[in-house]
């Protein structure tokens, strides 16, 4: 039985396969679950094998991010049996991320510490997690591997679902990378993977969930040493058997003895040092992984620098948290904005902010790029938003001389939240619930991309437990404050507030009331609200900017999903990404709503549809 494979270096792998037959001996030194964590071998297929978690492995701080499907029902083929790896290395993996900007300008990349002089097996194992990703030429990617001076390219065009036929079909692909011999005996193999740019996919995007590494040598040969199966080495002239007498035999076989004794002593010193130094250099990595922060660290004077020592004329925005300076970083060539927190934040807060932004890159959260603690204080550098917040737009256009957002621009700006908030509840191993999602913390870039702002209130990997109830008053989840329990509903429920106010242009709480004044709209604003809208009191709902200009279908599937955000019980409400799917399709009703439903809802106006709000659900494609 013969084995063909794509030999990584120094062979072309595409038109030179090398054939491994069964003269080959194989030794196993990585089995890695791309992704999860360690699987033990009672978890194993029946092959009693141990799959050990990536992260030691990984390099640098873009390292991409974690995605599961625990639910994934596995679809073994005869090509790849059940045998072939376990249903937890297919049911997790790991991926660049959403921004295909990023993605573009950086490698998902591997190391693995392994000995100069071999060919290495290396086997991947992909499946795609994604129950949307059903046709070819969506991802596609490039597979490079060696060593990171000399990488080559194992697959040019990689498309899992070219291979597999399909979502939730594992399949495994093999290469043979060869290791020259080095100085120090040690060397890392490199895997990288690179989204490819050349048949322009859907996305730009790469994954990866499993990966096997095996030490691949000649049969008769030895895998302690280094030992080419096609060079052969002879000292001395070859001669005829027959013309050796029994005494030349008989020295020989003494000479074999005590060079065996050598050979077998300098060995094991080999395989001492060898493993010694691999170690070693694992420790080190490790410890520089441990060490490398994902953050630049600013000094005090580089922040005063970039503020112009915190210049009133550069503030962009205030709040109980601080203040927020435009600023100017590496000679003015980057725009930044720098959030000065106040000592009462407390260091609590500006650490969790840190820690949580350090586990997320998504083209929907806000990114972090630096922070500063000298002299005690306590100061965030963010990526700048040019257009500023949600809240700003929709309650101080006219102030500022500005075009109030029309309704398609509100329902992509709230797609684009919802996208961010779909990320922290299901884009990772562990959930995130922000705990303090409001139209101020929503925050907008230069292409009206909406981005989830502030984290100082999230809570990593929630449990049942109790806990201290935070976040802004009108926004709060009432059942968060009753029980004390945060789940991912409690973000839900505070969106549903940002969906009104998005509505209505009113605020949540207004804080201009007097005491003794009673103000429904301060003392309940979601009540006040959805009883307009229960009432069919329109006029008093609706932005006047938006008069006219929302057809019935769009605000009737709007109000829907808010309404159902906004249940009294976290049930009762739908998940974050339940929310996204109808706002998209509320607004394919502004855009492409039927005949019937020309009309446009206006301020005085009944919320009556011309036909049945069935008839013109449309299904649409995530």
């Amino acid at each position: 039985m013969f084995l063909f494979l794509l030999i990584g270096y120094p062979y072309n792998p595409i038109n030179n396969p090398i054939r491994l037959d069964t003269t080959y001996a194989l030794e196993t030194v990585y089995r890695i679950n791309v992704g999860g964590d360690d699987i033990s071998p009672k978890s194993d297929t029946g092959m009693f094998r141990t799959w050990i978690k990536d992260d030691q492995y990984l390099y640098g701080a873009a390292d991409g991010q974690l995605a599961y499907d625990y639910g994934l029902q596995v679809k073994y083929t005869p090509m790849v049996p059940a045998y072939t790896a376990p249903d937890l290395v297919y049911r997790t993996a790991r991926f660049m991320g959403f921004d295909s900007r990023i993605n573009l300008n950086f490698n998902l990349s591997w190391f693995f510490p392994v000995e100069t002089g071999f060919l290495y097996l290396v086997r991947l194992h992909f499946c795609e997690l994604d129950r949307n990703m059903t046709k070819i030429n969506k991802k596609v990617f490039s597979i490079y591997m060696n060593n990171d001076m000399n990488n080559e390219t194992a697959q040019p065009q990689a498309d899992v679902i070219g291979w597999s036929g399909g979502q939730g079909v594992p399949v495994y692909k093999d290469y043979v990378v060869m290791i020259p011999q080095g100085k120090n005996g040690i060397q890392d193999l490199w895997l990288d993977l690179h989204p490819s740019t050349e048949t322009r996919p859907q996305y730009y995007q790469s994954f990866l969930n499993g990966v096997e590494i095996f030490r691949l040598n000649y049969y008769g040969g030895n895998l302690a040493v280094p030992n080419n199966p096609q060079l052969q080495y002879h000292e001395g002239p070859l001669v005829n058997s027959s013309s050796i007498s029994s005494s030349t035999i008989s020295s020989k076989k003494r000479l074999a003895k005590i060079i065996g004794g050598s050979a077998g002593g300098l060995v094991m010193a080999f395989i001492i040092v060898c493993s010694l130094a691999f170690w070693i250099r694992v420790a080190n990595e490790r410890a520089k992984k441990k060490n490398k922060s994902p953050f630049r660290y600013f000094t005090m004077k580089e922040i005063k620098a970039a503020t112009n020592n915190f210049d009133e004329g550069r503030i962009i925005g205030t709040g109980g948290f601080g203040v927020v300076y435009k600023g100017y970083i590496d000679g003015e060539t980057t725009t930044v904005a720098v959030k000065r927190s106040n000592k009462a934040q407390g260091h609590n807060e500006f650490q969790s902010e840190i820690k949580t932004l350090s586990l997320l890159r998504h083209q929907n959260v806000v990114s972090l790029m630096g922070y500063c603690s000298d002299e005690q204080e306590m100061i965030l550098v963010y990526e700048y938003m040019p257009k500023g917040t949600l809240f700003e737009h929709l309650h101080f256009s006219d102030e500022q001389q500005k075009m109030p957002l029309s309704w398609n621009q509100r329902l992509h700006i709230c797609i684009g939240a919802a996208q961010g908030l779909c990320y922290l509840h299901t884009g990772m191993k562990f959930q995130i619930v922000h705990r303090d999602v409001k139209t101020s913390n929503i925050l907008l870039d230069e292409n009206w991309v909406a981005k989830i702002a502030d984290f100082g209130l999230s809570k990593i990997d929630p449990t049942n437990g109790s806990t201290k109830v935070m976040g802004s008053i009108g926004y709060i989840d009432p059942e968060y404050c009753r029980l004390l329990k945060l789940t991912d509903k409690s973000d839900v429920y505070s969106f549903g507030v940002v969906l009104l106010e998005v509505l209505s242009a009113k605020f949540v709480v207004n804080y201009n009331c007097n005491d003794n004044e009673e103000n429904e709209d301060a003392v309940s604003f979601v009540e006040w609200a959805l009883n307009c809208y229960e009432k069919g009191d329109l006029e008093n709902l609706i932005d006047p900017h938006l008069e006219g200009k929302i057809t019935p279908a769009s605000l009737a599937k709007f109000m829907e999903i808010t309404q159902k955000c906004l249940a009294e019980q976290g049930l009762d409400r739908p998940s974050i990404s339940q929310v996204l799917w109808s706002l998209e399709l509320a607004l394919e009703l502004q855009i492409h709503g039927n005949s019937e439903d020309r009309k446009v809802i206006s301020g005085n106006s009944d919320l009556t549809l011309g036909v049945e709000f069935s008839e013109i659900m449309m299904p649409i494609g995530r």
